[in-house]
């Protein structure tokens, strides 16, 4: 096998495992969006808010979405709205939330 198939195929698998990871991650912050009860709010597809004044989050910066959610945890703005889960998303779990988020169609 020459060395340009080899590359070829060594940068096919690499592609391969990246969107197999890229798919595991978006599922991921799809369950932290559910588990945390962001739809209760958010609407279950991050753009059809359930409440007045709650603002759509789909397609938005995942940087932007994740500041601002780790900004309302820490000051507890949030507390009644996820009452009902047993602790608070950690850093890395809003991250994976907020990339969720900004992959959804506006």
């Amino acid at each position: 096998m020459n060395t340009a198939k080899i590359a070829w195929l060594c940068g096919a698998a690499a592609l391969v495992a990246s969107t197999l990871a890229t798919a595991q991650q978006h599922a991921e912050g799809g369950k932290a969006y559910a588990i945390f009860n962001c739809g209760h709010c958010h609407g279950e597809d991050a753009r059809t808010p359930k409440k007045q004044g709650v603002p759509k989050i789909a397609g938005l910066d995942s940087r932007y979405v994740a500041e601002k959610t780790g900004k309302l945890v820490e000051s507890e703005s949030h507390k009644g709205v996820i009452a009902g889960c047993a602790e608070l998303p950690t850093k890395a779990q809003i991250q994976t939330i907020a990339e969720w988020v900004s992959r959804q169609a506006r």
